[in-house]
């Protein structure tokens, strides 16, 4: 295994040599602490990090934060402001102009729902909260991380907000539960129906920055919202690499507490809320492969439960959640293997398993058995993978190997996080948390290394791609087979996939001659 030195060297190297041009909208800014969020008296604008491209210019709703599914209360197209936003939110964000949050960073929910939807989002801004009030009117810029207040604020109370444009979603409280009572196929459609009459900026930009060129390396998409479907379907993809069930399932779990859909009596309900949208991507991207991932709740992005730590446990990521919380109570997860087969009985059979967070080989034996119990291995068309994001899978894969997983998806976001001891939803700390540090680095490489030696598939499904695409050529020399990326990053990714591999192919032939 080659040196840290020798890493950073390498990558160096190519971006010496291929003069790298990197497209603005694709790589975000972070800025300095220092000059955060600073709101002089006499210009009350405000800059944080944006995390996801465009300019708007709309009315703001502050969000309160007790609130689980504020989507009723909200407004639709407008700014949506909040000390953080939570996967439970996806439906008020799915409709809004924009996103504000005093917290978080490039790859909180948050910023990855924002750019999936392709709207702008800002997070960081701290002071957004105590100097913006429901009803103020201000510009929105994702792509340089600013707010500009451009008028004064409203008279208007937040319970008579109408802002002056079409689409306000008022609904009374009996308006609302008819909403809810309705059949889920029918809510979800719904939900995603009311988006996607709006282009995201990526998919107005993408088609023009590509071409029919074929790479040996696949390339995937990762997912979560039924409205981008449309907009995905002519794009040269070979798959989903990630369907991120948080945010997938979240408009419809928020609506109660968890405890209660671990509720027996909720089984068939359940069961319908993930089959419905999961047939749904299995049946637009077939016969494509799509890798579902398994339900990661996180206790400070929903509600406490019983069965989850509530939202004051001093460090939730490294709470009850991932496959450890399957062990104590696997309800969830079961309704989970059973909407799959499922949709393996109505005759898709491209649906793959994707466990998240896996901190032992007896977590992944826990669950591969109850996968072998529901019949979903007896085709052999599902396959069933692990995320590698916790540092001591470099330890273990020949374990993992050996006791059944056939492929490995790095999760770059929380490996780095792990790896370098920082929360990547600190604003405060952004400046240290890079995807692109050797150590990093060193422990893709040393995971790609181990799953060749295997001969079992690895992809990279973190935002590293996205934030660093001068590196995805040493990727590709590493062996890595997959790159699964978000859809605001298709284009980038798959124009410098290309480059890559013309260049590595050159060089073959060079050598050989």
């Amino acid at each position: 295994m080659p040196s840290l030195s020798q890493v950073e060297s390498e990558r160096t190297q190519l971006e010496t040599e291929q003069s790298f041009e990197f497209r603005r909208e694709t790589r975000r800014e972070t800025v300095p602490l220092e000059s955060s969020v600073q709101v002089p008296s006499s210009q009350p604008s405000f800059r944080g990090i944006g995390v996801s491209g465009g300019q708007v210019t709309a009315p703001i709703w502050i969000l309160e934060q007790k609130s689980t599914a504020p989507s009723d209360e909200c407004p639709s197209h407008a700014i949506l402001v909040a000390k953080t936003i939570t996967p439970t939110w996806a439906n008020a964000i799915r409709t809004a102009k924009g996103v504000i949050s005093a917290e978080g960073g490039l790859t909180s929910h948050g910023a990855i729902l924002a750019r999936e939807l392709g709207i702008p989002a800002v997070v960081g801004v701290t002071n957004a909260l105590t100097y913006l009030e429901t009803g103020d009117w201000v510009v929105l810029d994702g792509d340089r991380g600013t707010i500009t207040p451009i008028s004064p604020r409203s008279s208007q109370s937040p319970a008579s907000f109408s802002p002056p444009f079409s689409g306000v979603d008022r609904l009374s409280g009996v308006e609302r539960q008819g909403k809810r009572d309705r059949p889920l196929a029918q809510q979800v459609g719904e939900g995603a129906q009311s988006y996607s009459q709006t282009i995201p900026t990526w998919a107005s930009r993408s088609p023009s920055l590509l071409d029919d060129s074929q790479t040996a390396t696949q390339l995937m998409v990762s997912v979560s919202q039924l409205s981008t479907l449309d907009h995905l379907n002519h794009l040269p993809l070979d798959g989903v690499g990630l369907i991120r069930s948080e945010l997938m399932l979240a408009p419809m779990l928020s609506q109660q507490p968890l405890e209660v859909w671990l509720d027996p009596v909720q089984g068939s309900r359940l069961l319908q809320t993930i089959y419905y949208p999961l047939h749904q991507f299995a049946e637009a991207f077939a016969p494509r492969p799509i890798w579902y991932r398994t339900l990661d709740w996180r206790s400070h992005e929903f509600s406490g439960t019983q069965d989850q730590p509530s939202s004051n446990t001093p460090n939730p990521l490294l709470s009850n959640h991932g496959t450890l919380s399957y062990q104590r109570n696997p309800t969830f997860f079961q309704s989970e293997l059973e909407a799959i087969k499922k949709i393996q009985a109505n005759g898709l059979n491209n649906v793959n398993l994707l466990l998240p967070f896996v901190r032992t080989v007896e977590e992944f034996q826990f669950c591969h058995q109850l996968i072998q119990e529901v019949g979903l291995l007896d085709t052999g068309k599902c396959q069933v993978w692990i995320m590698a994001e916790i540092p001591s899978i470099l330890m273990l894969l020949p374990d993992y190997f050996a006791a059944g997983v056939q492929g490995i998806a790095i999760g770059s976001n929380d490996l780095a996080q792990l790896l370098l001891a920082v929360d990547r939803t600190d604003t405060s700390v952004q400046q240290a948390f890079r995807q692109d540090h050797p150590a990093v680095l060193r422990a893709i490489q040393a995971i790609i290394h181990a799953t060749r030696q295997a001969n079992r598939p690895c992809s990279l499904c973190g935002d590293i791609v996205s934030q660093h695409p001068e590196l995805i050529e040493l990727f590709i020399r590493w062996g890595v087979t997959t790159f699964s990326v978000n859809p605001d990053a298709i284009a980038t990714t798959h124009h410098e996939m290309i480059r890559a591999e013309k260049r590595l192919f050159l060089e073959w032939g060079r050598d050989r001659f």
